[in-house]
């Protein structure tokens, strides 16, 4: 199955390919055929199962960041930021038709534009954060259309990469608050886990939540980052 970026990485957050192929409920490499794509007001949020492709654009930009700071590559990364904003100002209007809250809204123009401003200074740590804040803004209008493989997996991505981020700032404390709003984000998206026959895979990732969190009050950051990564 040819699927993009953000599928095959939200899928490995869960640690499983198998995971991803139950989840996307497919017994062909065909995708399952969607409704055509309509336009809604704000208070009927769109539930077509297709992402619109400006989002697909964001979030591997976001990851493909991250992955490119360790490396240095500033002009890289200011392009892929260059993509990301002219992505999002070809979708922001429909964001608002497709049901986009104000506040969503808002949180993609700040995070865009504190990641421009990182990348433009060449600092690491900031751009690693800002780009992690994208990825959480793009999750969240992912949800508007529903897609095969649930958005809540997209933010199980994100909220493991915020621990390893908390880590590398020194900060257990911030690793141990967003663990605990990753077993919230798992609660939710457990059940369809279940549903979907990825119970070994979802036992797999609670064991390593699990062990996150008993490393945190150890302050043991290697355990943490080391299980936040493999996760």
């Amino acid at each position: 199955m040819d699927l993009s970026g953000y599928w095959k990485k939200a899928a490995l957050a869960l640690g499983s390919v198998i995971l991803m192929a139950a989840l996307a409920g497919c017994s062909s490499a065909a995708p399952p055929s969607m409704p055509e794509q309509t336009t809604t007001s704000a208070a009927e949020p769109a539930t077509t199962g297709v992402v619109p492709p400006p989002l697909d654009t964001i979030e591997a930009g976001a990851e493909d960041i991250i992955d490119k700071i360790p490396g240095g590559g500033w002009a890289a990364i200011q392009g892929e930021v260059t993509d990301m904003t002219d992505a999002w100002a070809e979708y922001e209007a429909q964001a608002v038709s497709d049901g986009a809250a104000q506040a969503q809204v808002d949180a993609m123009h700040s995070a865009l534009e504190a990641l421009a401003k990182a990348a433009q200074a060449d600092d690491e740590i900031v751009t690693e954060q800002t780009a992690n804040d994208v990825s959480f803004a793009v999750v969240d209008l992912f949800a508007l259309y529903h897609p095969a493989v649930p958005a809540a997996i997209g933010r199980l991505d994100a909220q493991e990469r915020q621990v390893i981020i908390d880590v590398k700032a020194n900060d257990l404390d911030a690793a141990g608050q967003e663990l605990d709003r990753t077993f919230s984000t798992w609660d939710d998206a457990k059940p369809e886990v279940l549903a979907a026959n990825g119970s070994e895979a979802a036992q797999a990732f609670e064991a390593s939540l699990d062990a996150q969190m008993e490393a945190v009050p150890k302050q043991d950051a290697p355990a943490v980052q080391n299980e936040a990564t493999a996760g």
